[in-house]
């Protein structure tokens, strides 16, 4: 004989399934079978009817739950003021008298690479109008508000993160172009130095990169080199243009630099095509890798025209890092499939015993 409790009620124990058909035994004995149902419900009818929140072990594990979730929330919004707290850090420290910097590049010619500068500098100033904005919705933010469910917050501390950012490469621009122009800081040879040599040292990477000249085809690759080669020494003349002039060419050198990575980029895509063309089984790990690498190196420019190409510029030396993460990540993949061994196992109905399966729980007697 069986008796059924309904949702999330179940007696799993010896001793409780004892205590619970007891008070029908004698009945049954003298083969009275509906008096011994009637006793038996009559002396659980409590047990039966209670809710599944008042079972201990329901009390118990509803307790643990709430634990855990209010330590994930907290946990969670810990991160998120944290986060915010040292974006806002970030924001007053690029942004002191951002207006007045902004306003020392207006002796720039609006034409050529100038027109460049003046138009970043116009979106610089919108960004820093939103970013304040922002800043000031999530600082009034309430106390009861801050929990890991109020995705509008989390969607806000996102936005003021990403306008940070975008506002802090920015104004490394504005500061870079007011030294290049007007040649009255005192840094502006350095910063003519640090502008020509971070493309200088991504043309050196193609001639000394080991797996872009054993992997890459070996006449786009000897193409490549022939144009680092020639790129480097125009380079030279720009510097030395640059460092000797009254200042008149700076928007023409920006430019010529430009073009060359301009050029460095689509002879880089070529390679990649080709070397994706010819990888098989490993070609959507090489590209994920690369792409992930050549997103992290764009991030790191600092250089007046890395800044208008920081998202289309290919970095040589992402190409080698990407192959190589690539292959070690496809090397992975196939050791992880190799140990995995057999398949999983199902069960069918009735395979975890009781009439009623999945829909509460029944006692056997």
């Amino acid at each position: 004989m069986g008796t059924y409790f309904g949702e999330d009620i179940k007696i799993s124990s010896a001793e409780e399934q004892t205590e619970l058909r007891e008070p029908g035994y004698e009945y049954f004995k003298q083969r009275n079978w509906s008096q011994g149902v009637i006793a038996i419900t009559e002396a659980n009818a409590k047990r039966m009817a209670r809710p599944a929140l008042r079972n201990p072990i329901v009390l118990q594990g509803t307790t643990v739950a709430v634990a855990v979730l209010s330590l994930v929330n907290f946990v969670a919004v810990f991160r998120r003021v944290r986060r915010f707290e040292s974006d806002a850090e970030v924001f007053d420290s690029v942004t002191v008298n951002v207006n007045e910097r902004v306003a020392g590049t207006d002796f720039i010619l609006d034409e050529g690479f100038g027109a460049k500068i003046h138009n970043a500098s116009a979106t610089l100033l919108r960004n820093y109008t939103d970013a304040l904005d922002l800043r000031d919705s999530i600082k009034s933010t309430s106390f009861f508000a801050l929990h890991a469910l109020n995705v509008p917050l989390k969607k806000r501390i996102d936005e003021f993160s990403d306008k940070t950012d975008q506002i802090e490469n920015a104004t490394d621009m504005v500061d870079r172009a007011t030294a290049l122009y007007s040649r009255d800081e005192q840094n502006w040879q350095a910063v003519w130095k640090e502008e020509i040599d971070d493309t200088r040292s991504h043309l050196q990477t193609v001639l000394s990169d080991r797996t872009l000249a054993t992997k890459a085809d070996s006449s786009l690759y000897q193409s490549l080199c022939e144009f680092a080669k020639e790129s480097i020494q125009k380079l030279d003349q720009i510097e030395y243009g640059a460092m000797h002039d009254d200042g008149t060419n700076t928007s023409a050198y920006l430019e010529q630099i430009a073009n060359i990575r301009e050029e460095l980029t689509s002879r880089m895509t070529h390679i990649q095509d080709d070397v994706l063309a010819r990888s098989g089984k490993q070609q959507r790990f090489i590209r994920d890798a690369t792409e992930q690498t050549l997103r992290s190196n764009r991030a790191r420019s600092r250089s007046l025209t890395g800044y208008f190409d920081m998202r289309s510029f290919y970095t040589p030396a992402a190409f080698s890092i990407g192959y190589n993460r690539g292959l070690r990540d496809y090397q992975s993949y196939k050791e992880s499939g190799n140990s995995g061994g057999g398949g999983g196992t199902t069960t069918g109905y009735g395979s975890s015993g009781g009439g009623f399966s999945g829909a509460g729980s029944s006692s056997r007697f």
